[in-house]
Parts: C-alpha cells; sequence; structure tokens
C-alpha cells in the first residue's frame, strides 16, 4: 500500500468540514429553494467526501483505526441529517418561497 499523505489528508478533511459549515449556512441566507438545495447538496458531498477520506486513513494508520471508527458514525449522521433537509426542503419549497421572498 501507498504511504498516505498525513498532512495532505489532513488539509482534505479541514476544507471536507469546513465546507459543509459554509454551505449550509449559504444555504439558509440564500431566497431560493433550489438554491438552498443545491448548497445542501453541496454539504452532503463534503460529507461523503470525508467518510471516504477517514476510510482511507482507517487502512494506513492502524494506529488511528479505532478512533476514526468512532467518528464514522457521527459523520453518517450529518449525512443523514442533511439528506432529510434536503428532502423536507423538496416536500416543503412553496412555504420556503412565501417565507423567503
Amino acid at each position: 500500500m501507498a504511504k498516505i499523505n498525513a498532512s495532505g489528508l489532513t488539509t482534505q478533511l479541514r476544507k471536507a468540514s469546513v465546507s459543509i459549515d459554509g454551505n449550509s449556512a449559504e444555504g439558509c441566507a440564500t431566497s431560493t429553494a433550489a438554491h438552498f438545495k443545491k448548497l445542501l447538496e453541496n454539504a452532503v458531498g463534503s460529507a461523503f467526501a470525508i467518510e471516504t477520506q477517514l476510510l482511507i486513513a482507517a487502512g494506513g494508520y492502524v494506529d488511528l483505526k479505532e478512533n476514526i471508527e468512532k467518528i464514522l458514525p457521527v459523520i453518517n449522521e450529518v449525512q443523514k441529517m442533511l439528506n432529510s433537509l434536503i428532502e423536507k426542503l423538496k416536500q416543503d419549497s412553496h412555504k420556503w418561497l412565501s417565507a423567503n421572498g
């Protein structure tokens, strides 16, 4: 197995983590449900990127595997919450538009 660049992986994890918060916050400030949904979808993508990066790290850093296994359920929960919000937004898009338009 190729050596994993810990510094690069750490940077990627930080960027993806900030992206989840940033996209969610920016989405709250949008004037259309479609734009909010798109930003939430970007946040979900970042959550899946974190999951993938952690799985790669777990394979390359055996000493971190236990901690990573504790973090993965939290990431999965974030993914579920974001997807649930996206689905709710799809169902209630007319309410969003009247409240923010």
